[in-house]
């Protein structure tokens, strides 16, 4: 059976989370002795004052891209939802488990998702005051 079908998407991809047959050998090679070549480098850096070694180093091993890490927030499919999201998110900042970046994300994240929650409920009670009003702009017709 061939891969593509005319008018279909090409075929299912890559499964979400399967990593480049390179990158898992480079990071493979990139962990063995890495823990000799970090004492290496710090002993140059103190020595020398040349921290070029070690800022290359440090972000192969530590990129500076957000580090992703499970919020473990309540639903929010209401506005209740909403408060309750806001106020784990708060706990969690309280408590240090999450970044202000990550907790600023993740309110922005919140956010969005209230503002869309209301513009549902807008578009619904738009909808039934139409409803209710549609004999006003219509005389002919008649709601039961």
């Amino acid at each position: 059976m061939p891969r593509y079908v005319k008018r279909q998407p090409p075929g299912p991809g890559r499964p979400p989370g399967c990593r480049n047959k390179s990158t898992v050998l480079l990071d493979a090679l990139g962990g063995e002795g890495i823990e000799d070549v970090i004492r290496l480098v710090q002993k140059k850096a103190n020595k020398d004052g040349n921290l070029q070694a070690a800022a290359i180093l440090l972000d192969r091993m530590w990129p500076r891209g957000p580090r992703l890490a499970p919020l473990g927030l309540p639903s929010v499919k209401s506005a209740s939802g909403v408060v309750e999201a806001n106020a784990a998110l708060i706990d969690r900042i309280s408590a240090g488990e999450v970044s202000p970046e990550q907790a600023n994300s993740a309110s922005n994240v919140i956010e969005n998702q209230r503002r869309a929650l209301e513009t549902q409920e807008l578009e619904k009670r738009l909808q039934e005051l139409e409803a209710a009003t549609a004999h006003l702009r219509d005389p002919k017709k008649k709601t039961s």
